[in-house]
């Protein structure tokens, strides 16, 4: 499961990347968090996503900033609270802001739901987490793991990506080698 500026997950069967039906298998942004969400229209980004990919948390950490500005936000912007990132509110939460940290803990929830739905439905043995809002995976896998565990019949292992920015890439050039096996590359090809 990629989580970045959007939230998608690559499903893996058999060694194989599934697609789905229409090309779209792993499109978790879209599940929907409670029915509060539901008959309304998702152009670009899913309901859960819009809250909780990166974009979502500093919506929702600047909307809580402005009910109660008591809070380090202010000063790891430099006052400037338009540069304000998703990385910036989980530095707080490391530094034990009580927003930030509600933040995060709001983040830890719908990752849960994704975590879990996915555990639910597909059944892994192991769930990878990656994209940028991965690496504060010390302020994530563990909670994720507590709040899912007991919640689905088996609990996959839940790591991060070792690959890092980097599993992007390396998964568009493993599609590219999958795609390509019948075809035979020379040294002047």
């Amino acid at each position: 499961i990629s989580i970045g500026t959007g939230i998608g997950a690559g499903i893996v069967i058999g060694g194989k990347l599934y697609r789905g039906y229409s090309e779209s298998a792993g499109e978790v942004g879209y599940l929907v968090p409670d029915s509060s969400y539901l008959g309304k229209r998702y152009e670009h980004f899913g309901c859960i996503e819009t809250l909780s990919a990166g974009p979502g948390i500093v919506r929702r950490a600047l909307a809580a900033v402005e009910r109660d500005g008591n809070t380090i936000l202010r000063e790891l912007t430099g006052n400037d609270l338009k540069a304000l990132t998703a990385e910036k509110v989980f530095e707080a939460a490391r530094c034990g802001d009580p927003l930030a940290q509600m933040i995060v803990d709001e983040t830890v929830d719908y990752l849960s739901m994704i975590v879990a739905s996915v555990a639910a439905i597909v059944n892994p043995e192991l769930i990878v987490l990656g994209g940028g809002i991965a690496r504060s995976a010390d302020l994530l896998i563990e909670p994720i793991r507590q709040r899912v565990e007991g919640v689905v019949p088996v609990m996959p292992l839940i790591k991060v990506s070792e690959l890092g920015e980097n599993a992007a890439v390396m998964g568009a050039i493993a599609m590219v080698l999958h795609s390509t096996s019948d075809i035979y590359l020379d040294s002047e090809g």
